[in-house]
Parts: C-alpha cells; sequence; structure tokens
C-alpha cells in the first residue's frame, strides 16, 4: 500500500526498511494506512545489528593489540557498518584506523577522542586498510599509499555518500540510547571506567 503496487508485483528492495529515517528511503506512511499499534509499539526487548534481517550488519571485529587505540577502533567500526546500512547491502569496507592514530592528531596509544575523530573522517575522510595498515603504535608515520586521493572515503553532502554514525549527541539515558541504536544504527560511544575517571 505504500508504494502504491498490489501484492503480486515486485517491490524494490526493502530489507532493512525501518533503518533508512534519513538515508534513501524518507517515506512517511500516511495515517489511513499507518497501524494504530505502531504509535504505541515499545522498544524490542532485544536488538541485534549483527542478526537484523538474517545479516550481519557489522563488519569484523578487529585487535588493536598492544595500543589503546580503542577510540579509533570505535569510529572507524561505526563508519563501516553504518555504511552497510545506508547502502543496504553489505559492502563491508575495512578502513584505515591507522589513519586516525597517525594523522589526525586526535589520540594515540594512549587514548584519544572519537567526537573530535569523526570530525577529522568527517573533513579529510579515511583511506582504505591496505593504504595505511594498522601496525598498533603511534609512533608510524602518516605516510599514505600511492595515489591515496583515489582510496578516500568521506562523507560528501554533494554526493551519494553520506555516513553520520551518532557521535555527536551525548546520551545518558538508557532508552535514548536504545532508540538510537535501532534508528539510526550503530554508535560510537564511551564509558566511564570509575568515578571521575577516563573515558574509552
Amino acid at each position: 500500500a505504500l508504494f502504491g503496487v498490489k501484492p503480486s508485483e515486485n517491490l524494490p528492495n526493502t530489507q532493512g526498511f525501518e533503518y533508512y529515517s534519513g538515508g534513501i528511503y524518507e517515506l512517511t506512511p500516511p495515517p489511513s494506512v499507518r497501524p494504530a499499534a505502531l504509535a504505541s509499539s515499545k522498544l524490542p526487548p532485544s536488538f541485534d545489528w549483527r542478526n537484523r534481517h538474517g545479516k550481519n550488519w557489522m563488519t569484523e571485529v578487529q585487535n588493536q593489540g598492544n595500543c589503546g587505540s580503542c577510540w579509533a577502533f570505535s569510529v572507524v567500526g561505526a563508519i563501516e557498518a553504518v555504511a552497510n546500512l545506508y547502502f543496504n547491502q553489505l559492502l563491508n569496507l575495512n578502513l584505515s584506523e591507522q589513519q586516525l592514530v597517525s594523522c589526525s592528531r586526535q589520540g594515540s596509544c594512549f587514548g584519544g577522542q572519537h567526537v573530535s575523530a569523526l570530525y577529522y573522517y568527517y573533513s579529510e575522510g579515511l583511506v582504505k586498510e591496505e593504504c595505511l595498515p594498522y601496525r598498533a603504535s603511534h609512533f608510524i608515520p602518516c605516510n599514505k599509499c600511492n595515489n591515496w586521493e583515489e582510496k578516500v572515503v568521506q562523507t560528501l553532502f554533494n554526493d551519494n555518500f553520506i555516513i553520520s554514525p551518532s557521535a555527536f549527541f551525548f546520551y545518558s539515558d538508557d532508552e535514548e540510547i536504545k532508540v538510537r541504536l535501532i534508528t539510526d544504527g550503530p554508535l560510537v560511544a564511551s564509558y566511564d571506567l570509575w568515578p571521575g575517571g577516563g573515558r574509552h
């Protein structure tokens, strides 16, 4: 009914449809076809992007080694996963965490700022892993591969590649975090190790 076609006709690919609140699909059901229960529905008891619509939308778990670069891995992991969701297919990008560690000046192996690292990504983009492989060290110089400009993944608001993990907002309410996780996709997160202590 939403697409104006009969059930016997071919529908477009709607896998992951409810994710696209700001992506490829922007469609609000008219009141006449919107189920009354939709407005009053509660959050599901569990939700996992590793098994949604029969697919794992997350990229592979990486090993940061003997380097406190979790801030870089969280940013890159969220970008890779949101790219899968945004394009509704498993692109499974493998972007360079080492670029954030070596080039962004937003952190080191002693920790870093994930929000600032996302700003770096928005302004500079990230190359693929093979262009600047991870070495678990902040002493690796920012030497990208030849023709690295052709291998940059970036948010281009005048193009078709817009990836926006939700990390510019700070949520302390569990329910709000759950809503953002479901509607916006994987989040870049941090937590207090101890009261008044560091954040990761």
